[in-house]
C-alpha cells in the first residue's frame, strides 16, 4: 500500500516551554531540525509516496507538496489537508518527535493497513501518529484520548 505523509508544522513560538532556556532563535532552528529528521525517515520508508507540509508558509529548501495552515487549529486544518489529499491512504507525523524510527514507520503503515486505522499516542497518551485507509475517521488532537 503506497502512502501519503503529511507532517505539521507550526514555526511561530514553536516549544515556548523551553523560551526560558532557548532563544526564539535557538528553538527555531530546533524545530527545523526536528522537522528535518522526520521528513528524513518518511523518505526512507517505500511505502511513503508523498510527504505533505501542513504549515503556514512552505519552509525553505522544501520540494515537496505544501499545505497552507491558515491558523483555524490543528482539528480543522488537519480534516482540510485530508480533504485537500484525498485520494491515497494518508498519515499525520507530528514534526517534533526525535525518536522516529523507519521502523516505527512501517509498523504504523503494516497496522493501518490491516486494522484501517492506527494510532500511535505519546507518553501522555495523546495520539501523535495517524494513519488511515479509507474508513471514515476524524481527527481530534489535545486533551488525552483516555480523558474523553
Amino acid at each position: 500500500m503506497s502512502w501519503t505523509a503529511l507532517v505539521p508544522f507550526k514555526a511561530a513560538d514553536w516549544k515556548s516551554r523551553l523560551s526560558t532556556r532557548l532563544s526564539p532563535k535557538e528553538r527555531a532552528a530546533l524545530a527545523r531540525s526536528l522537522f528535518d529528521h522526520v521528513a528524513s525517515v518518511l523518505a526512507q520508508v517505500p511505502a511513503i509516496v508523498r510527504i505533505a507540509l501542513l504549515a503556514a508558509e512552505p519552509l525553505a529548501g522544501w520540494k515537496d507538496r505544501w499545505v497552507q495552515n491558515r491558523g483555524k487549529g490543528l482539528n480543522v486544518e488537519l480534516d482540510g489537508a485530508f480533504d485537500t489529499l484525498s485520494g491515497a491512504p494518508l498519515m499525520v507525523v507530528h514534526a517534533d518527535l526525535p525518536m522516529l524510527t523507519v521502523e516505527d514507520v512501517e509498523a504504523i503503515t503494516l497496522a493501518a493497513g490491516q486494522a484501517g486505522v492506527a494510532l500511535a499516542p505519546d507518553r501522555h497518551q495523546r495520539d501523535r501518529r495517524y494513519a488511515e485507509s479509507g474508513i471514515p475517521f476524524q481527527l481530534r488532537t489535545g486533551k488525552p484520548r483516555a480523558a474523553r
